[in-house]
């Protein structure tokens, strides 16, 4: 159902891109349009359209929480117009000959963010009205209610709750012909006799948190579960693809970002006349230490009382720290950590040994984190970012318990564009 829904909000967005193409070139050039206006836009159109839609992903604009208007929504709407602009600039001075003249691009951006805007909002009435798949639930418990409520709470995620039964087959008569039956802790055969009969779905409460919320419930992992996970092994052809891909992000990224280093070198040894790089030990795979890398942001000694959680403000961070952590460039040395193999581009985040002996105690299965590779960013950073407590950090498992149980590299690309996002947009 939800790729459903994004595949045609994709459809929507390209529509709009055409109608303000077509709205672009009548009023620049008359009707009929001439079939050489046409022809000399063509292939810069097409890589501008390419171009934008990876923009309106950065900007969340394809994520259903940020389907409906709010006044964040049409912040990102704003920053991704504008962005879209700015790209569009550089393409066509790229390639000078492929828009003529420079005006058309601000008449279709002002086209395209009219269209834009209108088909978003109705898709949001759409979605929040019409075309909603019934849920109904089978047994309950703390989970199946904390689902029930997300599903409330966000109608424009294209599901609808339509009530709570102990028998399957009146729950199949509320459901009508389509639907989803969440189930615990099981089913029948008998249901399961009945449930072929329909065109209804059944998905266990584990499966439903996995398919709608994307994490799973620590409360609802077995050992089976756990079992899968560790013996879970990825093809030759995506390890391979995976690393290639991280050796070219980690090499760009430290290309790119070598003078603002410089930079901040300079800001660090005004202030506090430190060390710029900070090198802090962090358990990898299979439990393994290695020691991350990162700029310091924090005062010299600033953990001589103790390790102890970071708090949004944290007093041992510096002013220079501040500037650091807040444009992430803190975080770029880590691509010496992904040349160097200790992490991964996407994976887990790797955690201090201080932490994770306690979060081991009191989290079950929290040593499936250290089943694969740590990485840089990762599926729970970018759904739920930090933690600061051990109830947090439960929390935060669950969406790497996901990310465990469902990675690819389409997953894989889908958290880089995602993280990129967050960078532009927090």
């Amino acid at each position: 159902m939800s790729y459903i829904r994004k595949i045609l909000l994709l459809a929507g967005d390209t529509m709009a891109f055409l109608g303000a193409t077509w709205l672009m070139f009548i009023v620049r050039f008359g009707w009929p349009i001439p079939n050489t206006i046409i022809t000399s836009h063509t292939m810069a159109l097409i890589l501008l359209y390419v171009i934008w839609v990876i923009i309106l992903y950065v900007f969340n604009l394809y994520d259903f929480q940020y389907a409906r208007p709010t006044t964040q929504t049409i912040r990102n709407i704003i920053l991704s117009l504008v962005t879209a602009l700015v790209s569009g600039v550089l393409l066509f001075y790229i390639i000078p000959s492929s828009v003529t003249p420079k005006t058309n691009l601000l008449i279709l951006v002002g086209f395209f963010g009219l269209l834009f805007f209108l088909w978003r909002l109705l898709y949001f009435r759409i979605f929040t009205t019409s075309f909603k798949t019934k849920i109904v639930t089978l047994g309950t418990n703390k989970e199946t209610e904390i689902l029930i409520q997300e599903i409330k709470k966000n109608p424009h995620l294209g599901y609808t709750f339509a009530g709570n039964f102990t028998d399957f087959k009146n729950a199949l008569n509320t459901l009508g012909d389509t639907g989803i039956v969440v189930y615990h802790p099981h089913l029948s055969s008998d249901d399961l006799t009945l449930l072929a009969t329909t065109k209804c779905r059944a998905l266990s409460t584990r499966d439903a948190f996995q398919n709608i919320l994307f994490r799973i419930p620590i409360n609802l992992v077995d050992d089976s579960v756990a079992i899968r996970i560790m013996e879970r092994r990825e093809g030759a052809l995506y390890v391979i693809f995976r690393r290639l891909i991280e050796i070219i992000i980690a090499i760009a990224i430290l290309l790119i970002f070598t003078p603002f280093i410089v930079l901040a070198f300079i800001a660090i040894k005004i202030e506090d006349r430190g060390p710029l790089f900070y090198r802090q030990t962090r358990v990898g795979l299979r439990g393994k230490y290695f020691k991350i890398l990162k700029l310091r942001s924090m005062k010299q000694n600033a953990e001589v009382s103790g390790v102890q959680w970071a708090d949004k403000k944290d007093p041992r961070i510096t002013r220079v720290g501040n500037i650091l952590r807040l444009t992430h460039l803190d975080e770029v040395p880590q691509m010496i950590n992904i040349l160097s193999g200790d992490i991964a581009l996407v994976g887990p985040r790797p955690e201090r040994p201080e932490f994770i002996e306690n979060l081991e105690k009191q989290i079950p299965y929290y040593f499936l984190r250290h089943s694969i590779k740590p990485g840089f960013t990762g599926w729970a950073q970018i759904m739920f970012r930090y933690a600061r407590s051990i109830m947090e950090s439960q929390e935060k498992f669950e969406y790497d318990l996901y990310y465990l149980n469902n990675r690819n590299i389409f997953l894989d690309f889908g958290i880089i564009l995602k993280t990129v996002q967050i960078i532009f947009t927090h």
